[in-house]
């Protein structure tokens, strides 16, 4: 003699609990000898419903180099019922941070205080691990830079502003201008130095290696001394100069159709003369 298997058993609602009051319904005797018996057909029982787990699948969005270890992180969410849809998700009170704020990829990053929210009696239904690590990529921070104006030096160095830093960093290059003459909007070619500061660079890359300034003239002074001559009732004269500022492998002169004359012809002690 047995009881058939087409008893119900039922818990009293849906919710977790410890010792939840069941009901047992439809409770019938099989067997060869089940009339010479009877049985309630109805009866209670207790269990125990535990809560379901609950899986955040987190995934990085990525982010450009900010030396900063955070990570920006989104999810979906599984292991629920359609019925709690609406009524149970996680607190966007996690915290994600990369282990490494440096460029790279599959960078891991580590998330914690995951916390389950949503209506009381629906999310103790359910439990979530509250730790959890993916990998995810930081790239490099753009660069921007403009030419800086200079004298002629006869040097092709070039000077260039950089925006966009981060922080402290401090970034190395080097800049050339095509030639080292004089001239307007004049072709730079910038790089990042690689040995300079080489783990704080590999962090950043340049918008373009292209930028533009101007090379301007460099102003010679020419210093010029008279020399005495005999009136001669002409304002003619003669002097001797020097240049002061020529660059050293520079080879520069004054042209000799330049002019020397005294204000007048009259005779005279240090006597102003008009040099053009």
């Amino acid at each position: 003699i047995d009881i058939s298997n087409i008893y119900t058993s039922n818990f009293y609602d849906i919710n977790v609990e410890d010792n939840k009051l069941m009901f047992i319904n439809k409770v019938n005797l099989i067997g060869d000898d089940y009339f010479n018996y009877v049985i309630d057909a109805s009866g209670y029982a207790y269990g125990q419903i535990i809560r379901k787990q609950l899986i955040p699948n987190f995934y990085s969005l990525g982010k450009v180099y900010d030396r900063n270890q955070y990570a920006p992180i989104a999810y979906n969410l599984s292991g629920f019922f359609p019925l709690d849809i609406g009524h149970v998700d996680i607190s966007f009170v996690w915290v994600a941070t990369y282990r490494d704020y440096n460029v790279n990829i599959g960078i891991p990053i580590d998330i914690s205080n995951i916390i389950i929210w949503g209506d009381k009696v629906v999310i103790n239904n359910y439990y979530i691990i509250s730790t959890s690590t993916i990998s995810g990529k930081i790239s490099k921070r753009y660069l921007y830079t403009t030419g800086i104006d200079k004298n002629y030096d006869r040097k092709v160095i070039a000077n260039v502003s950089i925006s966009n830093i981060v922080g402290d960093d401090v970034i190395g290059y080097f800049s050339n201008f095509d030639d080292f003459n004089a001239g307007s909007n004049k072709h730079i070619t910038v790089s990042l130095s690689d040995t300079i500061l080489p783990n704080i660079n590999t962090n950043y890359q340049l918008f373009t290696i292209h930028d533009k300034a101007n090379v301007y003239q460099r102003l010679l002074k020419a210093t010029f001394t008279g020399l005495t001559k005999v009136y001669n009732a002409v304002t003619d004269g003669q002097t001797t100069y020097t240049i002061s500022g020529i660059i050293d492998g520079d080879i520069i002169d004054i042209s000799n159709i330049y002019t020397s004359n005294f204000y007048d012809i009259n005779v005279e002690d240090n006597k102003l003369m008009f040099i053009n």
